[in-house]
């Protein structure tokens, strides 16, 4: 029986670099890394559904190609807007927007090119919250709540240098569904930045 074992464990171990070589595309490789970040805008829909509100702040992402159209991307973004609010009767408060987002992001070009432009679908949580302090009578207000996000979109960046990209432009559509009661909200959101490869050729 350990005859047996120690035969099994040398052919399984002399084919370990054969099977490496053929799913190559699975090993970690720096030079398919990217990340980046910049300004953010998002019209958000109101928790109440009815009103939308202009809210800016930032995007982070990171991504991983994965084969030469396709990349892992992992994106984080927050917004704000410091006066608005879903009740008038409340006082001016501030509304906040965090999403963490993952999917892949389509190259149908490749990376070689001065205009690079992508599509992506991206899904996963974002978190809604409205702050009013104590103001005209009232008592301090806060609201938060939890939300399944999804985001579709596209973009275009210009290579500036061999490591150095512009976010020209990121358009997306983006759901979500804070407050069961409500109508799911369908927000607009823009994005500029710049991008870092890391060793891409």
């Amino acid at each position: 029986m350990k005859k047996v074992a120690a035969l099994v464990l040398l052919i399984a171990a002399s084919s370990f670099p054969a099977m490496a070589q053929k799913f190559e595309f699975l090993k970690y490789d720096r030079s398919k890394v990217q990340i980046g970040g910049g300004y953010n805008y998002v019209s958000l829909v109101k928790a109440n559904g009815t009103n939308r509100l202009n809210t800016s702040g930032f995007d982070f992402f990171a991504e991983y190609r994965v084969i030469k159209w396709i990349s892992l991307t992992a994106d984080i973004a927050g917004t704000y807007n410091h006066s608005g609010n879903t009740s008038t009767t409340l006082g001016n408060g501030t509304t906040q927007l965090y999403t963490g987002l993952i999917g892949p992001r389509f190259y149908p070009l490749g990376h070689q090119h001065k205009l690079t432009p992508y599509g992506h679908f991206l899904f996963g949580a974002g978190v809604y919250g409205l702050n009013i302090p104590s103001q005209g009578g009232y008592d301090p207000y806060s609201n938060w709540d939890r939300s399944y996000t999804w985001m579709v979109g596209a973009g275009l960046d210009y290579r500036l240098k061999k490591r150095w990209s512009i976010r020209v432009i990121e358009a997306d559509y983006e759901h979500t569904d804070f407050y069961s009661n409500s109508t799911p909200q369908g927000n607009y959101r823009a994005s500029v930045g710049l991008v870092y490869h890391f060793g891409q050729k």
